[in-house]
């Protein structure tokens, strides 16, 4: 089967959580992979991710990232990053 990904995903492996973009309920997940464009996430069940949501790096500390699903599988998600801030107008 042939990669169709536009960047390289690089393996993490590290701890993080799920968080609805307007709440506070956060679930637990794993950072399988991640690229300057998305990330793949393993969690208890795919369904229980939002269609938009932030990702918490638990263990680094780092800037939520937004994100947009674009995949699920079971217990995976695809999803890509998005800017937080949107121009318009201008």
């Amino acid at each position: 089967m042939k990669d169709r990904r536009r960047k390289i995903r690089t393996p993490i492996g590290r701890p993080a959580k799920v968080r609805v973009t307007e709440g506070f309920a956060t679930r637990a997940c794993t950072i399988e992979d991640q690229s300057d464009d998305g990330v793949r996430l393993k969690l208890e069940s795919a369904q229980f991710v939002e269609e938009q949501f932030l990702l918490l790096p638990a263990d680094t500390g780092g800037p939520a990232r937004s994100c947009r699903v674009k995949w699920r599988r079971s217990k995976q998600v695809g999803a890509e990053y998005v800017s937080s801030s949107k121009r318009t107008g201008n």
